[in-house]
Order: structure tokens, then C-alpha cells, then sequence
């Protein structure tokens, strides 16, 4: 034994969390389609740094995705169903494409560059579920019609 004594002692921590970027009206995207079909959601990102937020750049890491961002220039403009964006503000906007595969899609990322040094860079996780579309059974030329 070298004498070392350990103790445990609880500690009580006390803070705020901070968004530099909120991500409106979610902070991911859940797409639910069948295969060889596109779908597109919009998010808006929103940031109250003094600092006005300047969107450098934006791509995907994934051969079925696309995205693009646009700067709102209007006061305040509805983008989506109950989804407003405000002047200043940045419209995502992300596309499954139909090359999407069959399967539980995850670990998919849209990654955005800002100018913001407390958030050089800001991921936005993608999911999706893409299911086989439905073929109907193939007629069986040999069974007779009903008479």
C-alpha cells in the first residue's frame, strides 16, 4: 500500500447551455419515403450572436443528398408550414434524391461552414427510412379465368 487516500465528493455544477445557431423548427432531418421518389424539407437557422451570421459554404456526405442554403432578405417570410424565417436568417434546404437505396439511412450529415468562431462549423444530422415500392403479383398465365 503507498498510502494514497481517494474520496468521493458530489458536486453541484450550475450553467447555461447556448445555442450559437438554432436550427428551427428541429435540429435533424427524418426523411420517410419509397425508393426511386425525392423529397425535400427546409429548416431555418437562426442565430442571436453580435456577430451577424454568414453561412461560408455547405455540402453532404452523401451521394443521394443535396443541399442549399439561402440568405433571407425579406423582413419575415413563411417558408414552410408554420416554419417563419426572419431577415438575417438562413433557409436549408435538404433533397433526398431517388438514388437514395432501400434501408434505414443514418449517420448522413449536411455540414455547413459559418463565420462565427465559437461555430466554425455546424452538423445537421440526416435519417431516412426508404422502403421498396409495392409490386403487385405477377399474373399466372396457366390458371383459367373464372367462369
Amino acid at each position: 500500500m503507498t498510502g494514497v487516500q481517494t474520496c468521493a465528493l458530489p458536486i453541484s455544477l450550475r450553467g447555461t447551455i447556448k445555442a450559437y445557431i438554432k436550427v428551427l423548427p428541429r435540429d435533424s432531418i427524418m426523411f420517410d419515403t419509397k425508393k426511386g421518389y425525392t423529397q425535400t424539407q427546409k429548416l431555418v437557422l437562426h442565430s442571436d450572436e453580435k456577430t451577424p451570421l454568414e453561412i461560408r459554404s455547405v455540402k453532404t456526405d452523401s451521394d443521394y443528398l443535396e443541399a442549399q442554403v439561402k440568405k433571407v432578405t425579406q423582413e419575415s417570410k413563411q417558408v414552410a408550414n408554420n416554419l417563419i424565417a426572419k431577415k438575417g436568417d438562413y433557409l436549408l434546404t435538404v433533397k433526398l434524391t431517388d438514388k437514395a437505396p432501400v434501408g434505414f439511412l443514418s449517420g448522413r450529415n449536411v455540414i455547413l461552414k459559418t463565420n462565427l468562431e465559437k461555430l466554425p462549423e455546424l452538423t445537421v444530422p440526416v435519417r431516412a427510412r426508404v422502403t421498396a415500392p409495392v409490386v403487385p403479383p405477377a399474373s399466372n398465365s396457366k390458371t383459367p379465368p373464372n367462369r
